[in-house]
């Protein structure tokens, strides 16, 4: 769960949060603060107290409103829409920004009903009703008043039973490689596959351009609500939108200049000066002179043994789970690489504005993390810095990535992307059914297709008492045996980080004593355990 998400929950509930220095103050409905919650707040009480400082310090900056725009002009593209629209024009074949995801319906389903539901959350959410057109060789959001999404079904009930999933998820695999025009609409596609009398695969494809995982799990709320309210004859009581994603981008526009653009780059520019220019990952093959989305991944077990001493040292340190286990990701990278000074990419759901939280469109915003091993510190040194450097970041998250990339003027490479080449992301909740009366919605969690530009991307989160994930890689340039066995020194970085937190992170064996000397090797660089040697 983002902190947006926390404090939206939280607002849900009823209870206030407020910041006193380095405290949160509570104010509550009696019962409201479930063991579960207080718990929560005490995994997560830095990152709210930055996100909490962060929204006062944009208000003392933030003159300007974010407020509906006249309809009667050309919309502007937010900064992350117009990357990937230049993208789009690079390869207009290309289905590597879609996104893909599946939910399980059971029980008895109303098709019709879920067909209009689906109509009405397009009337609903503008942005599933926007198009780009260039007008004088500038690129603009264009909103239809109406735009037909049907709901496409598939009866696969005539195959034999133990392969009707199978065929299902092969089509959405299709589906998922189909690209979109983005000079025309709708940017998104569902289909229906019928199982059994009662049991049905929705599987929604959507292009990130107008979309992000937020946006999904809004997106199947929304049609959630939407179908128990037709479904029992009634209208729904969704609160109406006043704010959506056009105005949003034409705000930013408006908002990042000036003197908002300054503050947001004096930070950045001292906190990236210096910056290595490469991820030295041992790769098992050449890079190639473009990047390639040829993705693959290997999921990851954390057992409950190890998750457990994780929370357990991330609450002793007064860290957060995702800064324990960024900082064994960082160690690990280290380990490879053999640079202390290295950059990992993570993602905010940008979406620190009440006004937007129930909008649907493209919010994330990528951030980047320097890492400082240099040293050889221990396990407790370096969650120090990690939390520090967290806490900074986060309160400087309002600058769009792609604008950051710009403003700094770093030089792109059509080889790998610019500032960081590997990302880790966490989650500390994990997808839930939705319960309708007589139908249960459930997500089914499936690899990712497309690598996206980067070499590496560690996803964890939390699945009841485990950390679980995946490991997505770049397959031009990794073999599936060496991501393998990058995870096992994963798994031994967090043991030994967990069960020794002060010995230093370079002393830690890996496999041994002469795996580690191999891994170092292979990166043709050669280090000592208490120096860089470069």
């Amino acid at each position: 769960m983002m902190t947006a998400e926390i404090l939206s929950y939280l607002r849900r509930l009823e209870i206030k949060v407020s910041v006193d220095g380095t405290r949160l103050r509570l104010s509550a409905p009696a019962g409201a603060l479930t063991p579960e919650i207080r718990l929560l707040l005490a995994e997560r009480k830095s990152e709210i107290i930055s996100f909490i400082r962060d929204a006062q310090l944009a208000v003392s900056y933030d003159p300007l409103p974010l407020q509906p725009v006249p309809r009667d002009r050309n919309f502007p593209l937010s900064f992350a829409q117009q990357w990937l629209w230049f993208l789009d024009q690079l390869d207009p074949a290309s289905p590597a920004y879609n996104i893909s995801s599946i939910f399980r319906l059971q029980g008895d389903l109303i098709i019709p009903v879920l067909q209009q539901s689906l109509d009405e959350l397009v009337k609903r959410q503008e942005i599933l009703r926007t198009s780009f057109e260039v007008v004088e060789g500038e690129p603009y959001q264009r909103v239809s008043a109406m735009v037909d999404v049907p709901l496409k079904l598939v009866d696969l009930t005539q195959q034999p039973q133990t392969e009707r999933q199978q065929r299902a998820l092969r089509a959405a695999a299709d589906e998922a490689r189909t690209p979109f025009d983005l000079s025309s609409g709708p940017l998104i596609r569902l289909t229906l596959f019928k199982l059994d009398v009662a049991e049905h695969l929705l599987v929604i494809t959507i292009h990130h351009i107008i979309s992000d995982g937020w946006s999904i799990r809004l997106l199947i709320r929304e049609i959630a609500q939407f179908y128990q309210a037709f479904s029992a004859g009634c209208r729904p009581s969704l609160s109406a939108i006043s704010i959506h994603y056009a105005d949003f981008a034409y705000w930013q526009r408006q908002w990042l200049r000036g003197s908002a653009l300054d503050e947001q780059l004096g930070f950045w520019k001292q906190k990236l000066s210096g910056l290595p220019r490469l991820l030295q990952l041992p790769t098992d093959k050449p890079r190639l002179a473009v990047v390639s989305m040829e993705g693959a991944s290997v999921p990851l077990k954390i057992d409950q043994t190890l998750s457990d001493a994780v929370r357990r040292l991330s609450l002793t340190e007064g860290v957060t789970v995702f800064m324990t286990l960024l900082a064994a990701f960082q160690t690990l990278l280290c380990r490879y690489t053999g640079q202390a000074d290295l950059v990992i990419g993570t993602s905010v759901a940008g979406r620190n504005r009440r006004e937007i939280e129930a909008v649907i469109g493209f919010f994330v915003n990528m951030l980047p993390l320097r890492a400082d091993l240099s040293g050889n510190p221990t396990t407790r040194e370096l969650l120090k810095r990690v939390r520090e450097v967290t806490i900074e970041v986060h309160a400087h998250q309002d600058l769009p990535f792609e604008k950051l990339v710009d403003e700094l003027k770093i030089e792109r490479h059509l080889s790998y992307t610019p500032i960081f080449q590997a990302v880790f992301t966490f989650q500390n909740s994990s997808r839930t059914s939705l319960q309708l009366p007589g139908l249960t919605i459930t997500p089914i969690e499936l690899p990712p297709v497309w690598a996206r530009p980067y070499d590496l991307t560690l996803s964890l989160s939390e699945k009841g008492q485990e950390l679980n994930g995946v490991l997505q890689y770049n397959a031009s340039l990794f073999y599936e045996r060496t991501i393998r066995a990058m995870l096992d020194h994963y798994l031994t970085l967090l043991k030994e980080m967990t069960r020794n937190p002060d010995a230093p992170i370079l002393e830690i064996p890996l496999d041994g004593k002469e795996e580690a000397e191999d891994l170092v090797s292979m990166a043709g660089i050669s280090f000592a355990l208490d120096e860089f040697s470069f």
